[in-house]
């Protein structure tokens, strides 16, 4: 065994000293905004849209195609339309179901050409989609200008706003938690420009990952890499998870013993808004801490763009000495930017008022 004050105090120091006081979180201002139909007040310019209907105040709805269409309101022989309140439900015509009795059905178009629309399908057939976009109204599109149309869950859509999914879902800062990546899916995630992460969901439970910190590019004889298994299992109606993992690393280039953190965590919540505990124990060779490493960790999500975000280690057994912190992550479709102020606690940190912290994250793998 070996003293755990003294294990993770060495790491908190290497970690302080890796990253430059740098404020470069004013880069986050002039991101450019990914560009959504619905927020285009010129889409009518767009030319493989179709304005069908003006409605700026029309609700979202479903109808199928038939629905569309203008029917006679009498039978053209004179005889009098039959009384829909006597008429046999078994020979009733299922195409002329009322709309507002129907689920809508949301989906997600994206053309050849880049842009995105999100709304109520309304009619479909070889040629063209018409969807109703709040906001706007009815739109057609033709079939040959599209290059992809998802079908969407309802709670996606919240307030009349379209909230894709989490980019980052399964990490906060840099601490996992207890949900899992979708087989098939991952994500690369790069932390002040040296710190390089990859993950991979290889089944529904289980995924595996690595990074590593390339000194070698500035001449130093060794470079810190580690792998990263986690295995992840739902307990309670998909509000809580429980998992566990490693961080199994080692120095390339430099003949040393393995080091790194055998971990367990539980979160509450959903993909969105989630809170994390979990407990580790750090090990060097054969050597394993006797005082665990206590991560308590949390996100919240305020709109399709936000999320709030918070990550904090302590080590019981050292005067809780570990670390604070504190920042937010801007998500886009298929691109994330966290930064935010980490604050280390302990002995000889008082002079130190906070680290600023600034990463990004792509997501790979997803349709």
């Amino acid at each position: 065994m070996f003293a755990a004050t003294s294990f993770y105090r060495g790491c908190l120091t290497r970690w302080a000293q890796l990253f430059p006081m740098i404020w470069i979180l004013l880069l986050l201002a002039i991101l450019p905004e990914v560009h959504h139909a619905q927020s285009v007040p010129e889409w009518q310019q767009i030319p493989e849209v179709h304005h069908v209907q003006p409605a700026p105040s029309a609700q979202p709805f479903h109808a199928s195609p038939q629905d569309t269409l203008t029917e006679p309101t009498g039978d053209p022989t004179g005889e009098p339309t039959p009384d829909p309140s006597t008429a046999d439900p078994s020979t009733a015509d299922p195409s002329n179901t009322d709309p507002s009795t129907v689920d809508p059905e949301y989906i997600r178009i994206e053309t050849k050409n880049g842009n995105l629309f999100f709304g109520v399908l309304i009619s479909e057939d070889e040629q063209t989609v018409t969807i109703n976009i709040e906001g706007v109204g009815e739109i057609t599109i033709r079939r040959t200008v599209i290059k992809t149309i998802e079908r969407l869950s309802k709670d996606r859509f919240r307030d009349g706003a379209y909230w894709f999914e989490n980019p980052q879902a399964t990490r906060y800062f840099f601490a996992p938690n207890a949900l899992s990546l979708e087989k098939k899916q991952g994500y690369y995630q790069n932390i002040w420009i040296l710190f390089n992460n990859v993950n991979y969901g290889l089944t529904e439970r289980f995924s595996i990952g690595g990074g590593m910190i390339p000194l070698f590019l500035f001449g130093a004889e060794s470079s810190p890499v580690w792998i990263l298994p986690k295995v992840t299992f739902p307990i309670q109606d998909g509000q809580f998870h429980v998992g566990a993992g490693a961080m199994l690393g080692g120095l390339v280039g430099e003949d040393t013993e393995s080091l790194g953190l055998l971990y367990g965590v539980g979160t509450y919540g959903d993909r969105d808004r989630n809170m994390t505990l979990g407990i580790g124990y750090g090990y060097a060779g054969e050597d394993i801490s006797t005082s665990p490493l206590v991560n308590l960790s949390g996100m919240w999500r305020t709109g399709p763009r936000v999320t709030l975000l918070t990550e904090n280690y302590f080590i019981p057994e050292a005067d809780m000495a570990g670390l604070l912190s504190i920042g937010a992550r801007r998500t886009y479709e298929r691109f994330a930017v966290d930064f935010g102020l980490v604050k280390p606690l302990g002995e000889d940190t008082d002079e130190v008022i906070a680290i600023p912290w600034l990463g990004v994250t792509m997501p790979f793998g997803r349709p």
